[in-house]
């Protein structure tokens, strides 16, 4: 019996230890640097020559929205146009869905659990699937592109038609992004024989967002810069994001970082979701969430199997634009487990490999563009992304990892910056370590043209408080050092509630970002965490000599 319970504490230790927040307490700058060291094998190299700013702000703007974006009607149903997807009302919109599945966790009832999720995403996608050759079934819907028709009675619609300078390209975001490069060519082509000479302009500015950064990689790899004044990449999944490439690749499962210090790192939460997200950091920092989450992993084991069968690969992953969006290193692992050897899959998967061709190129696409037209990149950070998969406790703007969205800036661990004796990973003249030494940007690919945004959610934020004027019309020098009102590091203010449009944050605003130090009750708390965390370990002792 003795033996036993030694077994049963040393097993609980060990539970402890691995899946903890703070033994970290201690082990945080060792920790740290193996990551570092792990992350920076995949940095790019330096040594781009950029093209010499001149003001293009005279050209049209046209912006590129992400995915989940636009409304989708069905041509063909016995109401004539009826809607069958519209954003607004989608996923984390669904109330009653979303419901169901909290309904289902707090009961513990796993069966009813996976129903809950699939019946979520059915609601969302179910009439707009794809088959899975990645074609749209016959008779099935169209987009609904106009950007207006959604917006409503926001003042932004205004500025979305030629006369306001500005326009709006949508697309049928389920489809092959390389599809959709064609509609973006013909798009621009269009535009500028049809208004070109009336207007005074032969090019446009594009800023390409979240979901469109692959049509925009396939663009670029076809037509070049030809028809291009000018380019912003703005929070995209270029190179994809690890949230939807572990679901891609089945690595279901809470992740405890991601949900204990997810919740404090975000601007914009309300008084009940701040009190929620102290108790879960609490409960992270103490080992809790760590046990309780692999726990619920464990028993939802089964039910994570239904949801990617039934759910996910039916629903998301038969669409090709969703599969240009899983990383390039867990790319062979989701296809080999979406698709097998099926060969009614093949369609669909010469598609997707056709874009991870594209993107092994990206590095050499995005540098000869920088190197004929202003390039810059926006990337958020301050959270972790959504806790919905295994190893999402990484910077992000909950949705794309900052690493990814920056094209190779090092990240810290949210909640743990670099230790003080890190040093920027490429030497230089310039200091690139963000002022909260959460982020490194020297060994981004265009570390002088990308920008970071702590705290910015992603979404359809585009002008940036007033950057992007300047960015458009700055001569000689555009880069991070050129201005010091739009620093390479910012900080974002969301806008009061009942502002926010479509889920966006449209009217947020950004000040430079200043190191800040800590106030007497971050001391406090800091403090409380780690007492805790040391009294678990004192109160296990006493349970091995029973």
């Amino acid at each position: 019996m003795k033996s036993t319970k030694r077994i049963f504490c040393i097993a609980l230790a060990a539970l402890f230890l691995f899946g903890s927040g703070t033994v970290a307490v201690f082990a945080n700058e060792f920790l740290l640097e193996e990551v570092v060291l792990l992350e920076e094998e995949l940095l790019l190299s330096q040594g781009f020559a950029p093209v010499a700013g001149k003001d293009v702000s005279q050209y049209p703007v046209i912006f590129m929205a992400g995915s989940w974006h636009h409304l989708f009607v069905n041509e063909h149903g016995p109401e004539a146009r009826q809607t069958v997807f519209n954003p607004q009302a989608s996923l984390g919109a669904d109330a009653e869905g979303m419901q169901g599945v909290m309904d289902a966790v707090l009961s513990l009832n796993m069966d009813a659990f996976a129903d809950a999720l699939i019946n979520l995403y059915e609601r969302a996608y179910g009439a707009i699937a794809m088959n899975p050759d990645g074609t749209c079934p016959l008779g099935n819907v169209s987009a609904d592109m106009p950007l207006s028709r959604m917006l409503g009675n926001n003042p932004v619609k205004d500025a979305m038609f030629l006369d306001a300078h500005e326009m709006y390209f949508g697309y049928d975001w389920r489809a092959d992004p390389w599809d959709n490069a064609q509609r973006l060519h013909d798009f621009i082509e269009g535009l500028i024989a049809t208004h070109g000479e009336e207007y005074g302009f032969d090019k446009v500015n594009v800023q390409t967002v979240s979901g469109s950064g692959p049509i925009m990689m396939c663009y670029l790899d076809r037509w070049g810069t030809k028809n291009l004044a000018s380019l912003v990449i703005n929070q995209t999944m270029h190179n994809g994001t690890s949230l939807f490439g572990g679901m891609a690749a089945g690595r279901f499962g809470l992740d405890a970082g991601s949900l204990g210090i997810g919740g404090l790192t975000m601007g914009g939460l309300q008084a009940a979701q701040m009190d929620a997200s102290m108790l879960l950091r609490v409960l992270y920092e103490i080992g809790l969430l760590d046990v309780a989450t692999r726990i619920f992993n464990f028993f939802a084991r089964g039910a994570y199997e239904r949801f990617f069968e039934e759910g996910l690969k039916p629903l998301l992953f038969h669409m090709p634009n969703q599969l240009a969006m899983i990383p390039t290193e867990l790319y062979g692992e989701a296809k080999a487990l979406l698709f097998g050897d099926d060969p009614q899959y093949a369609p669909l998967i010469a598609r997707a490999d056709r874009f991870h061709e594209i993107r092994s190129r990206q590095d050499e696409i995005i540098m000869r563009a920088a190197s004929e037209i202003k390039v810059s990149v926006r990337a958020g950070y301050g959270a972790p992304l959504s806790p919905l998969t295994r190893g999402t406790n990484v910077q992000s703007d909950q949705l794309v990892d900052t690493r990814y969205a920056s094209l190779g800036a090092i990240t810290a661990t949210p909640g743990m910056p670099f230790n003080s004796r890190y040093v920027q990973a490429e030497a230089g003249a310039r200091d690139y370590i963000s002022p909260d030494r959460y982020i490194d940007a020297s060994t981004a690919l265009l570390r002088d043209y990308t920008w970071f945004a702590k705290d910015q959610p992603h979404g359809g934020i585009w002008k940036y408080d007033g950057w992007y004027q300047w960015w458009l019309s700055a001569e000689g020098d555009h880069s991070v050092w050129a201005n010091a009102k739009f620093p390479q590091y910012t900080q974002c203010i969301m806008p009061p509630e009942g502002s926010v449009y479509f889920g966006h944050v449209g009217f947020s605003t950004f000040i430079p970002l200043e190191a800040e130090e800590p106030g007497m009750i971050d001391d406090i708390m800091l403090s409380g965490l780690q007492f805790l965390s040391i009294m678990r370990w004192l109160l296990l002792l006493p349970l091995f000599w029973m």
